[in-house]
């Protein structure tokens, strides 16, 4: 958890000055980042983290991408890992289990 908001932190430190002063009333919502997020993620099988939130230019869809991302976690809809000790931290749908098959009785 550390390591992602670390990266969070460090992604968003990259924005320039112009997209940190830029005021906006456009509404971000949570709900659309997590649809696109997973219409995205069905499409690839895993991405980045930084991947995901530098497709974005301004910090409000940063974060509220962030906020997605942490709330599909919680939910166990996705899952979050790296391939090794600090390396980037790679996000993708968490698979469903494949249904067990009903036994008929028959034996091994």
């Amino acid at each position: 958890m550390f390591q992602m908001l670390s990266a969070f932190r460090k992604l968003l430190g990259r924005l320039g000055d112009e997209a940190r002063l830029q005021l906006r009333r456009d509404t971000v919502s949570v709900v659309d980042k997590i649809r696109w997020l997973t219409e995205l993620l069905e499409r690839r099988r895993s991405l980045t983290l930084g991947e995901c939130l530098e497709s974005f230019p301004d910090r409000l869809d940063r974060i509220a991408t962030f906020l997605a991302v942490l709330e599909m976690v919680r939910l166990r809809l996705l899952v979050a890992f790296q391939r090794k000790l600090f390396g980037e931290i790679r996000i993708a749908l968490r698979q469903k289990p494949a249904a067990a098959e009903p036994s008929g009785g028959e034996g091994p």
